[in-house]
């Protein structure tokens, strides 16, 4: 952070497998000018394919948020509340994306934040995982029995090993 601001640079952390992670109490990203998450499915907070992005500054923050939703000005939500007979009234300040989660996602990742300090705690698989086979890492057999990790034994074609 230190070079960044000796620089002039704008810090971006890539989060992407960072969803719950702590430093001395504190959730990482908090430094830096963007911090970007991953809710891929593969992620520690998987929805479906979603993700996050947080800015420090409030500008970065209402431009992406503008750019998210097609460029248009106001979101649907501050369309529907405001007052008169001008609801519909919104104005494209700039070309943007269609770049906003959608409902089923956001109902997703609200069910794994229940599950993610729990999922964090736990390392990560390491090595192949063959049933069978007495060298499984302690986590992973943990999960296994616990039935967070459903284990499939896997053609000896797809994967040219002889367990």
């Amino acid at each position: 952070m230190e070079l960044c601001s000796r620089r002039g640079l704008r810090l971006i952390l890539d989060a992407a497998h960072m969803s719950g992670t702590r430093i001395a109490g504190k959730h990482v990203g908090g430094e830096s000018d963007c911090a970007v998450f991953s809710f891929q499915a593969v992620k520690n907070l998987p929805t479906a394919d979603s993700g996050m992005i947080c800015f420090r500054d409030a500008d970065d923050d209402a431009r992406a948020r503008k750019l998210t939703w097609l460029g248009i000005n106001k979101d649907t939500y501050t369309r529907t509340s405001m007052e008169g007979s001008y609801k519909w009234m919104y104005d494209v300040e700039e070309v943007g994306f269609k770049y906003h989660g959608n409902s089923i996602m956001a109902a997703i990742g609200l069910v794994q934040l229940r599950y993610l300090d729990q999922d964090n705690d736990y390392p990560p698989p390491t090595g192949l995982l063959v049933p069978g086979r007495t060298e499984w890492h302690d986590g992973v057999q943990d999960r296994a029995r616990r039935g967070r990790l459903r284990i499939v034994s896997p053609s000896i074609s797809n994967f040219g090993h002889q367990p």
